[in-house]
């Protein structure tokens, strides 16, 4: 596992979406990929890892041309699924479709993000887009020139499979120095 990533972190995060896939049955690759918005050469060679430590093992499934797989019982008991009840957001559908296009603009995202049960808007997909531009995730590729062309973005900072969100902070202002004179420790650390 030289060549892929050893963060603790996403390494759990696949690990529990594989736990949660496999107590509905055996899964795909594919699936597992397309679960945690992640390449899936990637995932196909971590569940082919995962299998020779004996965390995984292959299920024979008929007329499949797919490996399917699935976490032994005695793994996967007493586990629990901290997404579990967790649902998508909008944010967390468009992060997963930026990942996975090479340049987009906020039309693609929203094409790419809506589905029947969660809505999303060609404008709240630009909105999105402008935050990650301005936190340094994506570049603009082309400028945006009202009411002729919309902007072309390219992803420059893929942190994993948590989308980035805008938190709200209270801190001080002090309007006599034009400042801020306060900011809690749990902001900064």
């Amino acid at each position: 596992m030289s060549w892929r990533t050893k963060d603790p972190e996403r390494l759990d995060y696949i690990w529990r979406k594989a736990q949660a896939l496999s107590r509905s049955g055996p899964f795909t690759y594919q699936q597992l990929s397309a679960d945690v918005g992640m390449d899936v050469k990637y995932v196909g060679t971590l569940c082919l890892d995962w299998e020779k430590e004996g965390r995984l093992q292959r299920v024979p499934v008929e007329q499949s041309m797919h490996v399917h797989m699935q976490v032994p019982e005695h793994l996967n008991r007493d586990q629990i699924d901290v997404e579990e009840g967790r649902r998508d957001t909008p944010q967390d559908r468009m992060w997963r479709v930026i990942r996975k296009l090479g340049s987009f603009d906020a039309r693609d995202i929203a094409m790419f993000a809506n589905s029947p049960d969660l809505a999303v808007s060609e404008r709240a997909a630009a909105e999105f887009c402008r935050m990650l531009c301005r936190s340094g995730y994506l570049r603009v590729l082309r400028k945006e020139q009202p009411g002729k062309k919309i902007a072309v973005y390219q992803l420059v900072k893929n942190t994993g499979p948590r989308a980035p969100r805008a938190r709200r902070l209270s801190v001080i202002w002090d309007e006599n120095l034009g400042t801020i004179a306060h900011v809690p420790a749990e902001v900064t650390s």
